[in-house]
């Protein structure tokens, strides 16, 4: 598989688990386990874009948390709030485009991995 193909499914995993995990109070725990993606993506991308990708997902975390507290009701989102989930996709596609269309990290690309 392509690096590029790969960083990028990971930056899509973390970031869409982040948001789907954190705007639900049950499932606050989940949303840690999508760090290991983060990670891994950090890893595999330059400095500037795992830059980009580290603040995408804190913000995109804060912002579903803050959906979650405002619209969550009776064990589910409300329609608001469910449209206000949905409004977070088009810059999550956003990050996922930049690191697909990013350089490898120099030190993957002097160590011959990439």
């Amino acid at each position: 598989m392509n690096k590029s193909v790969a960083s990028s499914l990971l930056a899509m995993h973390a970031l869409g688990n982040v948001a789907a995990f954190m705007s639900n109070p049950d499932y606050y725990l989940w949303a840690i386990f999508s760090v290991l993606s983060l990670a891994v993506c950090c890893f595999l991308v330059n400095k500037q874009v795992a830059k980009l990708v580290v603040l995408s997902y804190l913000a995109i975390g804060l912002y579903s948390f803050i959906v979650g507290i405002a619209f969550f009701d009776q064990g589910q989102l409300s329609g608001v709030g469910v449209f206000a989930l949905v409004l977070v996709f088009p810059p999550v596609f956003y990050v996922v485009y930049r690191v697909y269309s990013s350089k490898p990290s120099a030190g993957n690309v002097a160590s011959g991995v990439a």
